[in-house]
């Protein structure tokens, strides 16, 4: 499954010299965590967070701390461009979801931005949409399963049931290729794939 599949293609953002008042309301009203910052051509240029605002904004209450240095600062930050972070991981269109999602795991990332070729921002793709990929009903997902048998696979027939997003398949014995089961296993949603006979050591695949 590819990541445009699944982004989600209204994606609120801003430029690097709107206001952090601006981006605050908008995090707020929209209800989301973080938004990529565009520049007139629509590039992604950075990415900005609550985390970064409370960074900016949060600053120590002089009547808590009565100390000698505190100070204030002359010049803070009033842009998003001032406070974003500028080191941006991105998808391109066509990358694998696996990957991308193995990547955002890795890196602590609860969103990506997914962008063409020129980079410029397409879509996003959130944790949230990840996991609503095991909302799918079964039925969905069995009708996808039989359409990767009737692509890939010649041999005797499947009988295919989905429970939960489990797959499970019947068969006369025979080996299954193991390329089959992977893109069984691909489809968005399936959990695990079983047979439902017993079978020869190493069958059971999940």
């Amino acid at each position: 499954m590819r990541a445009e599949e699944i982004m989600t293609r209204t994606v609120y953002s801003v430029r690097p010299e709107t206001s952090l008042k601006e981006v605050a309301t908008i995090l707020v009203r929209r209800g989301i965590h973080g938004m990529p910052v565009v520049d007139g051509e629509g590039v992604v240029v950075g990415m900005i967070t609550e985390a970064d605002l409370i960074d900016a904004q949060v600053v120590p209450d002089p009547r808590l701390h009565a100390r000698r240095d505190l100070r204030v600062d002359d010049h803070p930050p009033s842009t998003a461009g001032e406070v974003m972070s500028t080191r941006v991981v991105a998808a391109r269109v066509g990358a694998d979801l696996a990957d991308l999602a193995r990547m955002m795991l890795s890196a602590h990332l609860t969103r990506v931005p997914v962008v063409d070729e020129d980079d410029r921002l397409i879509g996003l793709v959130s944790r949230h949409d990840l996991v609503r990929l095991m909302t799918r009903p079964d039925a969905d997902i069995a009708a996808d399963v039989h359409r990767v048998l009737a692509d890939w696979y010649s041999g005797p027939p499947l009988a295919v049931t989905v429970a939960d997003g489990e797959i499970l398949l019947a068969d006369d014995g025979k080996a299954v290729p193991d390329l089959l089961v992977a893109l069984i296993r691909a489809v968005p949603g399936v959990i695990g794939v079983r047979w439902a006979a017993p079978a020869e050591p190493g069958k059971t695949r999940s």
